[in-house]
C-alpha cells in the first residue's frame, strides 16, 4: 500500500514538473515568436476553445455563453491561448458543488479601444492578490486538487502586451472573477 501511495505521489510530481517545464518554455518563447496578425473573428475563437475544453465543460456541467464579439487584427493562435487559459481557469477555480457559468462580452469604448470581458461565478480573487496573479509561478489557491504551474495568467498578460493591449482583473465584480482585456482601437477590423 505504501509503495502504491509513493508511486502515485511520484507520478503526480513528475506530471507537475513536466507541466512546469513546458509552461516555462512557452513563457520564454512567446516574445521570440513572430505574431501572425490577421483579421480574426473572436466568435470563432471562443467556439473553438469551447470544443477544445469539451471534456472539462461536460465534467463540471459548465455553461459558456458569449455576446457577439468583434473581429480584430491579432495572432489567432496566441489569442486562442488567452481564451483557453481564462476559460479553463474559470472551470478549475469553480465554487465547490456549483457548476461554472462563464460569460464573454465586449464593448468599444469612447476612445475606440475594444474591451473583451471574461466573467465567471467561481471562487474569485481577493483584491489584495489582484496584481500578483500575473506574476509567473504565482498560485493563489494551494489546494492540491487544483492542477497548474501558475503560468497561465502570466502567459496571457505577455500575449496581450504583444498585441498592444492590457489585461486586468475587474475588482468591482464580486460574483466571481472578471478579466477585462483591452485591445487598442487599431486592432478593430472595420
Amino acid at each position: 500500500e505504501a509503495v502504491k501511495t509513493t508511486h502515485a505521489i511520484a507520478k503526480k510530481s513528475s506530471a507537475r514538473m513536466k507541466e512546469l517545464s513546458e509552461g516555462l518554455l512557452e513563457f520564454a518563447v512567446i516574445e521570440k515568436q513572430a505574431m501572425k496578425t490577421l483579421p480574426t473573428d473572436l466568435n470563432d475563437v471562443v467556439n473553438d476553445v469551447k470544443d477544445l475544453l469539451f471534456k472539462q465543460v461536460t465534467e463540471t456541467i459548465a455553461t459558456i455563453t458569449f455576446d457577439p464579439l468583434p473581429t480584430i487584427h491579432c495572432d489567432r493562435n496566441a489569442i486562442m491561448r488567452v481564451f483557453m487559459n481564462l476559460i479553463s481557469n474559470s472551470i478549475k477555480f469553480k465554487k465547490p458543488g456549483v457548476s461554472p457559468v462563464i460569460h464573454i462580452s465586449s464593448q468599444v469604448e469612447a476612445n475606440r479601444d475594444i474591451i473583451v470581458s471574461v466573467s465567471d461565478n467561481g471562487l474569485g480573487i481577493d483584491t489584495k492578490y489582484a496584481e500578483r496573479v500575473f506574476q509567473p509561478l504565482e498560485r493563489l489557491h494551494s489546494r492540491d486538487e487544483i492542477d497548474g504551474a501558475g503560468l497561465g495568467l502570466a502567459i496571457c498578460e505577455r500575449i496581450i502586451k504583444l498585441h498592444g493591449g492590457t489585461i486586468r482583473i475587474d475588482l468591482s465584480y464580486v460574483a466571481g472573477t472578471r478579466f477585462d482585456i483591452a485591445f487598442p482601437s487599431s486592432a478593430l477590423v472595420p
